[in-house]
């Protein structure tokens, strides 16, 4: 089970822990997420394709890890152990650029209430498909494709990635 810290709306501990499925459920309670693009050096971005058997968004494409800040955790902590359980991929600190934080709040699928606080990063690294060890509950498959092929893929509102648009355009953005 994991275990997430509730957040007041403005972000900030309130000293209560919760269980990650408590998150969603009645009203909502506010905890914290994080997001990573990974880039490399073919200037082509990491994607990963959902799980089917997640419960929102099954089988769409997504940014390369995205996850939940555990209790106790640091977003960048979070952000480390993410990237090795979806992925199997170490990174330190070091590698991860911090890009932004926003609110996000709204009803995700019936019965599911998003109140989240999402850290994105972004982080630039080669790494070769056939050193990716997926964690199959999480990630179905991953690929990288061209940058430009993924701006294209935004700029239409591909049906193939999760409904986070606004969230890709603004990443795209700070790339620019």
């Amino acid at each position: 089970m994991e275990y997430l810290d509730a957040l007041n709306e403005n972000g900030e501990k309130t000293g209560i822990v919760i269980e990650k499925d408590q998150a969603h459920r009645g009203e909502g309670v506010w905890h914290r997420t994080v997001h990573v693009l990974i880039i490399n050096r073919k200037n082509e971005v990491l994607l990963q394709k959902r799980a089917m058997c997640k419960t929102l968004d099954p089988g769409l494409w997504h940014l390369s890890v995205t996850g939940y800040v555990n209790a106790g955790e640091s977003s960048k902590e979070g952000m480390i152990r993410e990237i090795k359980e979806e992925i199997g991929i170490d990174f330190n600190e070091n590698e991860l650029e911090f890009l932004f934080d926003l609110k996000d709040v709204g009803t995700a699928a019936k019965d599911i209430v998003n109140k989240e606080f999402a850290s994105v990063y972004i982080a630039y690294k080669d790494i070769d498909i056939k050193n990716i060890t997926l964690q199959k509950k999480e990630v179905e498959n991953v690929k990288w494709i061209p940058l430009q092929k993924f701006k294209i893929i935004v700029k239409n509102r591909s049906k193939e990635l999760v409904n986070w648009y606004g969230v890709y355009e603004m990443i795209i953005e700070r790339l620019a």
